[in-house]
């Protein structure tokens, strides 16, 4: 959180945060972290993962779903 003040915002730093909380078992902390790394980078594909993975255990599928769509089409190099 400090890195995050003092540097400013990043995507690497909000989806290692969203980790961070995740583990502690804040998922809705984790759940808004990640949405911010995707906000600051919608091709960050490491809070791709871990937010389709949260909304997957947390029974929002279709959601997840669009989130492993996004990644599979960065992973082919067709872009988001």
């Amino acid at each position: 959180e400090r890195a995050l003040r003092e540097l400013g915002p990043s995507a690497d730093g909000y989806c290692l945060l969203g980790t961070i909380r995740n583990a502690s078992g804040d998922r809705k902390a984790a759940d808004a972290l990640y949405r911010k790394a995707l906000y600051l980078d919608p091709a960050h594909r490491e809070s791709l993962a871990h937010l389709a993975l949260l909304l997957e255990s947390g029974g929002r599928g279709e959601q997840a779903r669009v989130l492993r769509t996004r990644l599979r089409r960065l992973e082919d190099g067709d872009g988001a």
